[in-house]
This record gives C-alpha cells, sequence and structure tokens, in this order.
C-alpha cells in the first residue's frame, strides 16, 4: 500500500496476492453481486447472511477456491 509511479504521474495503490485474489472474485461476480473468500466470510458470518458458491478455478490461481455470496445483513434486536 502505498504511491506508486513517477513524479509525473503518481497513484496510491495497493498490490500483492490479497489484492489479485479480490480482483478474481470481482472477475467472477454477477452485477451487484458482493463475492468474498471463506476468511472474510468466517469474519463477517456475524454480520452478514452469506451462501456457498460452486467452487471455482481462479486465474493465476492452483485448486479450487469456494466463494462465498454476500446476500444480505443479518438483523440484530436490540431491546
Amino acid at each position: 500500500m502505498g504511491n506508486m509511479g513517477s513524479p509525473n504521474r503518481m497513484e496510491y495503490t495497493l498490490i500483492g496476492d490479497t489484492i489479485n485474489f479480490a480482483s478474481r472474485l470481482c472477475s467472477i461476480a454477477k452485477h451487484g453481486q458482493i463475492l468474498v473468500n471463506e476468511d472474510m466470510a468466517k469474519a463477517a458470518e456475524h454480520a452478514f447472511e452469506m451462501v456457498a458458491m460452486p467452487p471455482v478455478e481462479l486465474k493465476g490461481k492452483s485448486g479450487l477456491y469456494t466463494p462465498y455470496a454476500v446476500v444480505g445483513e443479518k438483523l440484530t434486536l436490540s431491546r
């Protein structure tokens, strides 16, 4: 994470495996769909409803990965 480029054209950006993986998930998502990996699904399962999708191959990765579709926010009832 940081500034990349030359003095004539500088951009703040992120690079790395996690960013590439997220980009691959975005490329297979349908319009308006939010896909996350298994780690994010576990971290956010208390706040969001998610559905496991069929395993997929992702460009530049070996093996199959299970994307999770975020289908909505979990409602919490306050007393």
